[in-house]
């Protein structure tokens, strides 16, 4: 089993994080482990939000993450260091990428600048919708036209399918996170996702975050979830742990479809 989704976040940048990480996953009978930091950390993609995040509290937010950047070179440096170790079980490293409209040449630039250096996987995300996050603040969403909120949302992480160029397409349904609803049915979207990530052979995640946003239930929509395995979509758990103590979270309690 896999755990698809672990950031580092603050935590330190040391072995013995990855020790910690590793002694969670076999007490969970975890036996690989995607270990990843957000885009947003790093300096070197600092350009790409400035011009892209529009809506006040969002730009507040980012502005605060500022101070705390560090270059992706010191992320590589020990990605390395931890590759020279010996671990029980697998560990892969990667990067959460925001996906936002026009930025995937600048996203790309900046990972050729780290040859011959490459991450083992991408996960990408769609954290904001005409440049105010999805996730940060309920009054945030509530400025817009929720249903064409959902449209672009779904729309964005359609045009982020047809890239193929990430390795996972990162928790596809996080648009619910503050349960609100647009006023028409999604059956037809939940469709067409899944129908996009068959045709683009692109796999996804059963996310398990949303507990730690009190959520009521971990994962995607029952809806999302029936649809998906309907058409067939490659899924795996992943907990979005944002330290390691949440490796493998509630894994009892959302499915997996990965092989």
């Amino acid at each position: 089993m896999i755990d698809g989704h672990i950031h580092i976040e603050n935590q330190p940048y040391t072995l013995e994080l990855i020790d910690k990480m590793v002694e969670v996953a076999l007490e969970k009978k975890i036996d690989e482990l995607y270990i990843l930091d957000h885009t947003h950390k790093f300096r070197e993609f600092d350009k790409m939000y400035l011009e892209c995040l529009k809506e006040e509290k969002t730009i507040q937010n980012y502005q605060k993450k500022i101070d705390k950047q560090v270059s992706i070179y010191e992320y590589v440096d020990f990605v390395r260091e931890v590759n020279k170790q010996q671990y029980p079980i697998k560990l892969h490293f990667g990067l959460e990428v925001c996906y936002f409209h026009g930025q995937l040449d600048f996203v790309k630039n900046v990972l050729d600048s780290l040859k011959p250096f490459a991450f083992d996987f991408l996960i990408g995300s769609i954290h904001h919708v005409y440049g105010a996050a999805v996730d940060l603040n309920e009054d945030i969403i509530r400025k817009f036209d929720i249903d064409e909120y959902y449209r672009q949302y779904y729309e964005l992480t359609e045009e982020m399918i047809k890239s193929r160029f990430f390795t996972f397409i990162g928790h596809p349904d996080l648009i619910k996170i503050f349960h609100i609803f647009p006023s028409f049915d999604l059956t037809a979207i939940y469709h067409h996702l899944a129908n996009s990530l068959q045709v683009y052979g692109q796999e996804t995640e059963n996310n398990s975050g949303l507990i730690r946003h009190g959520f009521p239930y971990p994962g995607l929509s029952p809806k999302l979830l029936q649809i998906f395995k309907e058409h067939h979509v490659k899924f795996h758990k992943s907990s979005d742990a944002h330290q390691y103590q949440d490796i493998g979270r509630v894994f009892d309690e959302i499915e997996e479809n990965y092989n």
